[in-house]
Formats: structure tokens, sequence, C-alpha cells
């Protein structure tokens, strides 16, 4: 489950958009199963779109985004575009450096 949850889009971030910013990092999707988090499946649940989000990834960035739980913002790749649901935007520490994680369900 971790192994699926480190893997990162690496040399195609930087053409990655989430709410027109370009993060730090952007895990690839993995399957919603993985999600252990309650507060997350909780607001998962409670969200209209729940039916339709069978995806998740986690999104990095350096600064604060202006992302509240629940929102539902664009998440662009080159000609890719889906619109994600917002389920966490929190300052985290992770390998010797505070960043901005946000978990992200892809609407589909």
């Amino acid at each position: 489950m971790i192994e699926i949850m480190q893997q990162h889009y690496e040399e195609q971030t930087p053409y990655i958009l989430v709410d027109n910013v370009t993060p730090l990092m952007n895990s690839l999707p993995y399957d919603r199963g993985f999600m252990g988090n309650k507060k997350l499946k909780k607001v998962l649940k409670s969200h209209e779109f729940n039916d339709q989000v069978q995806y998740i990834m986690n999104i990095a960035f350096e600064k604060p985004q202006d992302l509240k739980e629940g929102d539902v913002v664009e998440w662009q790749l080159r000609d890719l575009v889906l619109d994600v649901v917002v389920l966490s935007h929190e300052r985290v520490f992770v390998k010797g450096t505070f960043v901005w994680l946000s978990i992200v369900g892809i609407k589909e």
C-alpha cells in the first residue's frame, strides 16, 4: 500500500496545474480503498461526489494554497483536465522540510 502512495509523476510534475498552480509533488492516483484516514473517509462520504470518486492523489505545495476541504478544483496534466475534490490541505513535515499537503479525490 505505501509503495503505491509513494509513486509520483516525477518528470511530468512541471506540467501539472492544480487550480492554476504547479505543485512540488504529485502522487500517481491510487484506489480509495487504500485511504486509511477516517477523517478523510468521512469528508468524502459526506461530499455530493462521493459515489463519483474512486481514486485519490497526494499533492504537495511549497506554500499554502487557497484550497478548502470539500472544494472542487481543476487538476490538469497537459491536455488532460480533471475535477478533484479537496479532502484535506494541511502543513506537514516531510524529509526535513515543511510542505502543504493536499489529499484529493478524482471525480469521474
